[in-house]
């Protein structure tokens, strides 16, 4: 048996449908007579597709083919097969509209195990000793590793779940309920076996993967498909996402050899080198000016050996109202083309943001055009959220009306032609996947915000292009590198939002570092992983030392971006050697080595030429004391040949015996970095 691509079986029943999924490399995790359900309307009338309407069954060449028909004569499609090169099992379906009445669509699940159905699920013994990974909806979607026995919970106020959360999947704070988007990983941390789940094309459609694991839970496993509300009309056909499961070990690492599949599947962009460069955002915020960003310019020239980067970009805080991106306000007196040439004449490249998809109601364009803006069911404005530094509320854009793609069009072929910029990072994009009514009432949300991705494309090229505050899936292909955390913060967390409002998402260091760790599995095979700026100032910030040290750590070691964002003229030289050792070590990206075991992963491991580098993160409020064992994290044989350990930011030895690590007072929410070195086989 081939461990990278383990021998997994789908044994069918008599009549052909399938009567378990299993592997023979993790005996004790199966999937027992798997159902469907699809949920539609006629005539304001509810239907539902289930088991219960099969009309027959087959078996394939490396699989079964099942078809089932519903009421006013909607016909399913699910085929299961094996890809042995790929080491999984993947499920296909489509719908088609037999019968003379249009049908609305709501949502699609290629794969329930009920107990209604007699289904039944197991992922190496007792599904209380598992954890379920959680993979939030958009960049700053929480994403971690949750007891199966706990709970999960939405953010108490509904702004920040409008501007956080896909609309359709709130927590329900039910003890063993949980939902991930796209994909998720179970596993069973007393057995070590695995389960991964999760959809491997993502253009069209929103997905995601539920578990019900407590008492008496009816649907304890649902993959499920978002159709929202789209018409079929007869004769019509509408296919579902296709879906990957694949079983095996802890070891085997699912969500990267998912993430890579996906990637694959959907003809991921992925940079042959690390960006770098200086962001004006997180020291100016808006009131970021032309004078602000030629001193910074200058500084980077003076600084050209210790700091090298490539880009140089303007965030938020030049234009006049937000939705207004060709409208430029006195700060920038010379104009933004004017500036991207200065950039370029220093040598870098210019890089400029927007946030495309929505606008404030003071804009031109809202005043000007409110039959742009997607409505809710009263007929007024989707509401997308609040920014307090914008003083008021902003709303999505309808990016499938043909008006609005053209100024789209106008306004990126503007950066790009006219004004020369060739880094582009666009924000709040979740607006324009918001459920909302559209002028193509035919198109998904996720395809109306592919749709918009894909014009902006189109008009800038090659350029680099990075998305933030965007719902994953329908970005792969597009987006050159993707922000996968929370914004950073000059401050470590805040309690009011995490205890009272109950919000994970919201910005700090600490929660853009979790999301940095645990979705360490898409960089490079989505994408280049965004993990924010680089924060190493001492004046406008809160955080210590010790804090910024384990940002820099964290990044460095994830092999994301490198943007920095401080007033560089203000660094002093301590300040600036964390910078230029972040610059220097970064690699090709991390290993949390206790991922499962908490939403926050700690211990990091990272190869490099000749040793490792590894990361030990202390989250409490006070010191703590670590023990390791190398032979577990490196292997037997090349802990045997440890040369020499040394921390990078004390740059003091760290003692090793018999194959263990002591590590002694980790300050508080602060880190170890350790280089270790191997001596050559002999």
């Amino acid at each position: 048996m081939n461990a990278e691509n383990p021998i997994h079986l789908i044994e069918l029943e008599s009549d052909g449908t399938v009567a378990a999924v299993r592997c023979e490399r993790a005996p004790d995790t199966w999937i027992h007579s798997p159902g469907i359900e699809v949920l539609y309307r006629e005539s304001r009338k509810n239907h539902r597709l289930t088991g219960e309407h099969r009309a027959s069954c087959g078996p394939t060449e490396g699989g079964t083919r099942c078809i089932y028909r519903g009421p006013e004569e909607l016909v399913l499609v699910v085929e299961w097969s094996l890809d042995p090169e790929v080491g999984a099992v993947i499920v296909r379906s489509r719908l088609k509209n037999e019968g003379g009445n249009t049908l609305v669509l709501d949502s699609l699940s290629p794969l329930v195990v009920s107990d209604q159905s007699g289904g039944g699920l197991s992922v190496g013994g007792s599904l209380q000793d598992c954890t379920f990974l959680k993979n939030g909806w958009q960049s700053w979607g929480a994403t971690e590793n949750l007891r199966v026995s706990g709970r999960d919970f939405s953010p108490y106020l509904n702004m920040l779940r409008v501007m956080q959360e896909n609309p359709e999947n709130r927590a329900t704070g039910g003890r063993g309920e949980f939902v991930s988007e796209m994909f998720t990983c179970l596993v069973n941390l007393k057995s070590g076996e695995a389960l991964g789940l999760g959809f491997v094309t993502a253009a069209d459609l929103f997905s995601d993967v539920r578990l019900v694991a407590g008492e008496g839970g009816r649907i304890l496993l649902e993959t499920r498909c978002h159709l929202d509300g789209i018409p079929l009309a007869p004769g019509a056909e509408v296919s579902g996402e296709d879906l990957y499961l694949r079983i095996g070990r802890r070891a085997d690492d699912l969500p990267r050899r998912y993430a890579q599949y996906l990637g694959q599947r959907m003809k991921a962009r992925i940079p042959e080198s690390n960006p770098t460069g200086w962001c004006s955002w997180y020291y100016y915020y808006t009131g970021v000016s032309e004078q602000a960003v030629l001193s910074n310019l200058d500084a980077l020239d003076r600084m050209r050996e210790q700091i090298p980067v490539d880009y140089v970009q303007i965030d938020d805080g030049y234009t006049t109202r937000i939705g207004d991106w060709l409208s430029i306000n006195e700060k920038f007196p010379s104009g933004m083309a004017h500036v991207a040439q200065r950039i370029s004449e220093r040598g870098y490249t210019p890089g400029i943001w927007t946030a495309p998809f929505i606008a404030r109601s003071n804009a031109r364009l809202f005043r000007e055009h409110p039959d742009w803006f997607m409505k809710n069911e009263r007929g007024k404005p989707v509401f997308a959220g609040i920014n307090p530094l914008w003083k008021g509320a902003y709303y999505g854009l309808d990016l499938t009306h043909p008006e609005v793609e053209d100024w789209l069009r106008e306004v990126f072929t503007t950066l790009h032609d006219a004004w020369g910029y060739r880094f582009f990072k666009i924000d709040f994009l979740y607006a324009a996947a918001l459920a909302g009514r559209r002028r193509d009432g035919t198109v998904t949300r996720a395809q109306a915000l592919r749709r918009g991705l894909a014009i902006i494309r189109e008009c800038i090229g090659d350029s680099f292009l990075l998305g933030c505050g965007c719902p994953l899936g329908p970005a792969i292909g597009i987006v050159d590198a993707m922000r996968i955390g929370p914004d950073v913060a000059p401050v470590w967390g805040s309690k009011l939002m995490r205890t009272v409002l109950r919000d994970k998402n919201s910005l700090g260091t600490v929660n853009a570092i979790r999301n940095t760790i645990n979705r360490y599995f898409m960089h490079r095979t989505l994408w280049q992983n965004d993990p924010d700026c680089l924060l190493v100032r001492e004046d406008r910030s809160r955080l210590t030392l010790d804090e910024v040290r384990s940002l820099a750590t964290v990044i460095a070691l994830s092999g994301g971006m490198v943007l920095l964002s401080d007033d560089l003229p203000r660094l002093s030289p301590e300040r600036i050697d964390i910078a230029r050792e972040v610059l220097r070590l970064s690699g090709e990206g991390l290993t949390p080595v206790d991922y499962c075991e908490s939403p926050y992963p700690s211990v990091l491991l990272c190869e490099r030429p000749g040793g490792f580098l590894l990361g030990v993160l202390n989250y409490d409020r006070k010191s703590a004391d670590r023990s390791l064992d190398l032979g577990a994290i490196l292997g037997a044989e090349r802990a045997a040949r440890i040369d020499s350990i040394q921390e990078v930011w004390t740059r003091s030895a760290l003692d090793h015996q018999d194959g263990r690590l002591a590590l002694k007072g980790i300050p508080p929410h602060g880190c170890v970095l350790a280089r270790i070195l191997l001596r050559q086989q002999d």
